[in-house]
């Protein structure tokens, strides 16, 4: 019976999944928009993280800025130079979070947009660049709550997750008594 026990606890300790993306894992979500980077940070049971310093770097390690989460855990990089964005939040506890925009989410260049237009203006009379940076801003934001659901969905822990993980401790408990089963025919 003692073998037994030692074994059931070797192969529920041998399961166990612990991993940094479990319980107490904190993300950030971040995008390109024009000139800036928004996104937020927030733990991987979907609570936003308020007021935490997020660093910004480049992936060689060049320090580009900070920028603070605000109440609603959201925050707002202005872009300077056109490089990879390497977005990383330490909470100080021992969770951190990184995230990278791209060199390649940005505009090729960082053109002055007017910010009012007159009302008679027409889009054709836009340049080339700030009609790409018209077309990429409407897109990007018909992206972000399609990223922003992926990111949730890969997240959350499913009833279909729970149900096979019971499954898969009720499978090896099975084989466990089967041997046991097994065992106790043959010495008799």
């Amino acid at each position: 019976m003692k073998r037994f026990l030692i074994l059931v606890c070797l192969v529920l300790f041998l399961g166990v999944d612990v991993s940094d993306s479990c319980a107490h894992g904190i993300k950030i979500f971040a995008a390109a928009y024009g000139m800036k980077i928004s996104g937020y940070a927030y733990s991987s049971g979907g609570a936003r993280i308020k007021n935490m310093l997020i660093k910004v770097s480049s992936p060689s390690g060049k320090d580009l800025g900070s920028v603070k989460t605000d109440e609603k855990g959201e925050f707002v990089f202005f872009v300077k130079n056109r490089c990879d964005h390497v977005l990383f939040l330490d909470t100080g506890d021992g969770h951190k979070a990184e995230w990278t925009v791209l060199e390649s989410e940005l505009p090729d260049d960082f053109p002055e947009i007017e910010s009012a237009r007159k009302d008679n203006e027409d889009v054709v009379n836009l340049s080339l660049n700030q009609k790409s940076l018209v077309v990429e801003k409407a897109v990007a934001k018909q992206l972000r709550p399609l990223r922003e659901e992926i990111i949730n969905l890969q997240q959350k822990i499913r009833m279909q997750d729970i149900i096979g993980g019971i499954g898969y401790i009720l499978g090896l408990t099975g084989i466990v008594f089967y041997f046991l089963a097994k065992r106790k025919l043959a010495q008799r």
